[in-house]
């Protein structure tokens, strides 16, 4: 069968349209399956039922009364309660039941098909009625629905079918023995659409004007001769005209829709008896409203057994295509089976996560193309929607929309305790894949679960997933919805877009221990900026692909230290692919086309023909990298290619705890392993912190050929020395020694440009701006130091108040050893925390002398610390007296 439509209220509401497929609803709440021994429609004691057409007869069935409906039938709508059944016979001849709405309440039961004996014939329902026509809607379903209320049963099962698969080769539209077909809808027209594949006949019909077309379109099926291949669309409405010869024809063909033009379905309301739906179409349904979705379960809480449930709640083998708002919208409920749905060109994010609680739901074998921006939430609107749809913001609100929205997503996934299991997305707007965390729960669900749950939540099963052909990313774990109202401070409306870090530990307690979130087999290709960006603590990939993405692979830290201290990222035994032999096709729409690949040909570019492609973006870290193969990563003149390259335009500073072993190069020459950047196009102009401090730890040598190296920005005079080897192509140098982050923390003034010097290169100054922005209450550095070196630390304006230095991102943990001055205070191993509040007056706990200098610490090769008060005499480095600097010796 298939359904077209939209839901409305928290149930699963599911109905047909006539005319134009339009807004139509599924609703459904929680109930208990009760297994059939023989098919619905050969029950004993259902009695036949024939209500004939009359839009203006009202029917319930209740108090024990079973019926079957045997014909096609109009009434103006249909209440089933009380013990009554509705089952629809398994006929030869097509069944058209045309009705406003259809409510299962209480004990109520409609039943199409079912498991054991799935409909083998033809069914709509066809929900009619327009928004004006004064009729009063259901207090909760509103119009135009089937809906499923506390202890109803809806089960709607079609023949089984496969529900998608893979091409066994790649199919070329040019070439050889290939040829290029295109059959696309022209918007204003009516009718079907026909193409007969080889020889190329084609024809446009319109079935909604006229009979004579309809008795047109099937002369032209009766000519199409056995073993050639007939593709066919509905071009707007085509069913009004469309007669019993054509229907019969394609039919023969193998056409399992035809007799179900216009159709829908709704939503699921808590309390429900029991909701399986599979082997159904629904096509042009949902609304840009709230609640308005093709099938949506609804505050249902556990819909699996430990809800009472057996078999567990369930959709598969759902067709969902055109739809006006999501595929699947999952809120409040928990323990859904998800599997062989397909949803295919939506509004707003597909796979459908609300709230936050939403846990333990399963989509397996899901496909998701086509994700189109929508207007319902921030996250589902473009930029210009963003500007122009302010409702919820504060008076003044100016819309950052790469920031504040942006995200339309084909699996928006608000819980990491969710699975996905062999899904495949593509051709979002935005991204394939997105977790998102809810700091509280929002909407409804609001009190849930305590603040900060979602975040430390461990993730369920993410296993042989794929996504390729999106614009942002094929997947992205990070940030978070803003679950506030807009105020005066922050004017954004709710559920936009805001900052969120991901820090899985058991139990979702950040005292237990830590839970790595397993990402495993996950294959990303064509997606226009990243194949997957990942932010968070213990976020662990293995076996997986990256191909032809502008950027393979970026693994960002659970944010600013010190978050959830000793967590880390690893990527292992994972295949990245700069350019593959997938060339792609040239699209008037795409102008990113150019030379390529090893040979250089033509072919698909993600941003641009001058855009730097890389493979494993290093950005802050820590990470490892292990026993893993690049290939095909080859630069051109005029673009930057490189296997490991690093965050564009970076404010965040890398950390020397970037590990990176065992690694091995397929048509990648030795120029290509790295590229730490230049000033020029994409990269401006290098003079952000990131851009100057990154580095990392080549292990085993396996990229630089230097094992235990580290390899740094070649004039990075912080970390490098006379024994450094540079690498001109690479625009860095291979470097020995033993290296520290030092992380320093200002306020009071918190504007202010840090630089810093080693004191054996005293010409070698190097300012860092700071990574928060100048407009913060506090800044932050984070440089990489040398062990055992000295190092000078000037402000471009007279010091800070308050300066905190913690040391972190040693290679083995480090002891301390220091004085116990009131001044500072220090933290256990194996970071160290200097708090100085005010630099011009630090006292040093032997001495109990004033310094007016300053303060200075020595770091000795073991990491062990202590303190001193003063500061070097070195000439070269400016006058003290105005209290601008301090020292790291």
């Amino acid at each position: 069968g298939r359904l077209v439509g939209r839901h409305v209220g928290h149930r699963v509401l599911w109905g047909p349209s006539s005319g134009t497929l339009s807004n139509r609803n599924i609703s459904c709440v929680s109930s208990v399956a009760v297994a059939l021994s023989v098919c619905p429609d050969k029950e004993p004691g259902l009695q036949p039922w024939m209500p004939g057409h009359s839009e203006k007869h009202h029917v319930t069935i209740g108090y024990g009364q079973k019926v079957l409906l045997m014909a096609s039938a109009t009434v103006h709508s249909i209440q089933i309660l009380n013990g009554g059944k509705l089952v629809v016979a398994d006929s030869n001849r097509p069944i058209l039941l045309r009705t406003r709405s259809i409510l299962i309440g209480k004990d109520g039961e409609l039943h199409i098909g079912s498991w054991d004996c799935p409909y083998r014939g033809n069914v709509t329902i066809s929900l009619f009625g327009r928004l004006d026509s004064g009729e009063e809607e259901h207090s909760y379903f509103g119009r135009k629905f089937i809906g499923v209320g506390t202890g109803g049963t809806l089960e709607i099962h079609g023949r089984p079918k496969l529900a998608w698969t893979f091409l066994n080769a790649t199919l070329r539209p040019w070439g050889g023995h290939h040829r290029s077909f295109l059959l696309q809808r022209s918007w204003g027209s009516r009718g079907i659409m026909a193409l007969v594949i080889d020889p190329d006949g084609r024809g446009v019909f319109d079935t909604y004007r006229s009979k004579n077309e309809s008795r047109r379109l099937a002369e032209f099926v009766g000519r199409v001769e056995a073993g050639l291949i007939l593709a066919m669309l509905v071009n707007d409405e085509a069913s009004e005209n469309l007669e019993e010869s054509a229907r019969e024809g394609l039919s023969e063909l193998g056409s399992r829709h035809v007799q179900s033009l216009g159709f829908s379905l709704r939503q699921v309301e808590r309390g429900f008896r029991a909701v399986h739906l599979s082997g159904v179409e629904l096509q042009h349904m949902g609304q840009q409203s709230m609640g308005h979705y093709p099938v949506h379960f609804h505050m249902n809480g556990d819909v699996d057994e430990r809800g009472g449930y057996h078999p567990p709640t369930s959709v598969s083998q759902l067709s969902i295509h055109h739809s006006f708002s999501r595929c699947i919208t999952i809120h409040g409920s928990n323990g859904l089976q998800v599997k062989d749905v397909v949803g295919y060109d939506t509004l707003g994010h597909c796979f459908f996560t609300e709230d936050g609680p939403e846990e333990r739901n399963t989509f397996q074998h899901c496909l998701g193309l086509l994700v189109r921006a929508g207007t319902l939430l921030p996250s589902d609107r473009d930029g210009r929607m963003c500007r122009d749809i302010t409702e919820g913001a504060f008076p003044g609100y100016v819309a950052n929309p790469r920031q504040d929205c942006s995200a339309s997503s084909t699996f928006w996934i608000a819980n990491p305790n969710n699975n996905l299991i062999d899904c495949a997305a593509a051709g979002s707007q935005e991204a394939g894949f997105w977790f998102i965390f809810h700091h509280v729960p929002t909407g409804p669900s609001e009190g849930l679960y305590p603040p900060g749950q979602s975040e430390h939540t461990p993730m369920g099963r993410f296993i042989n997933n794929r996504a390729h052909s999106n614009y942002r990313a094929g997947m992205i774990l990070d940030h978070g919805v803003k679950t506030t109202p807009a105020n005066s401070r922050d004017k954004r409306p709710p559920l936009s877009l805001t900052g969120a870090r991901y820090g899985p530990h058991q139990d979702a307690d950040p005292s237990k221990p830590r839970v790595p979130a397993l990402i495993h087999h996950f294959i990303a290709y064509k997606n226009q900026d990243h194949g997957a960006w990942l932010r968070g603590g213990d976020v662990w990939l293995d076996d997986c692909q990256f191909a032809d993405n502008g950027i393979g692979l970026t693994l960002a830290s659970g944010g600013t230290f010190p978050d959830d201290d000793g967590s880390h990222q690893l990527v292992q035994n994972s295949l990245f692919v700069g350019e593959s032999g997938n060339r792609g096709t040239r699209d008037s729409d795409n102008g990113a086309w150019g030379p390529g690949g090893v040979d250089h040909s033509s072919r698909t570019l993600p941003r641009g023909v001058d855009f730097p492609i890389r493979g494993m973006q290093i950005y802050d870290g820590p990470i490892n990298v292990h026993n893993c193969t690049f290939r095909n990563y080859v630069a051109l003149d005029g673009r930057h290619t490189s296997a490991f390259g690093f965050r564009l335009n970076n404010s965040w500073q890398s950390c020397p705890n970037n590990n990176v072993s065992s690694i091995s190069f397929d048509h990648v020459t030795m120029t290509s392993r790295v590229f730490f950047g230049e000033p020029g196009p994409w990269f401006s102009e290098m003079h952000m912190d990131g851009d100057k401090t990154t580095i990392f730890h080549d292990v085993d040598g396996s990229v630089s050929e230097y094992p235990g190296a580290f390899l740094v920005k070649e004039d990075n005079w912080l970390l490098r020395h006379p024994d450094c080897v540079d690498v001109p192509d690479w625009r860095a140098a291979i470097c020995s020694g033993r290296y520290a982050q030092v992380y320093i923390q200002i306020r009071n003034p918190a504007h202010l440009n840090m630089l810093m010097v080693r004191n054996e290169y005293p010409d070698r100054l190097l300012t860092l701006e700071g990574a928060l922005g100048k407009k913060k209450h506090y800044q932050q550095f984070q440089p990489v130091v040398s062990l055992a070196k000295g190092y000078t630390v000037h402000w471009d304006q007279v010091a800070p108040a308050e300066v905190t230095v913690w040391l972190i991102n040693f290679n083995k943990l480090v002891t301390e050893r220091m004085s116990t001055s009131h001044k500072y205070k220090a933290k256990s191993n194996p970071e160290m925390l200097f708090h100085f509040q005010n630099v011009a007056a630090f006292f040093d706990s032997k001495l109990k002398r004033k310094s007016k200098e300053g303060i200075a610490f020595v770091l000795d090769s073991t990491g062990n610390t202590n303190s001193y008060d003063g500061f070097s005499d070195r000439s070269s480095i400016s006058s003290f007296s105005d209290h601008r600097s301090f020292v790291l010796r």
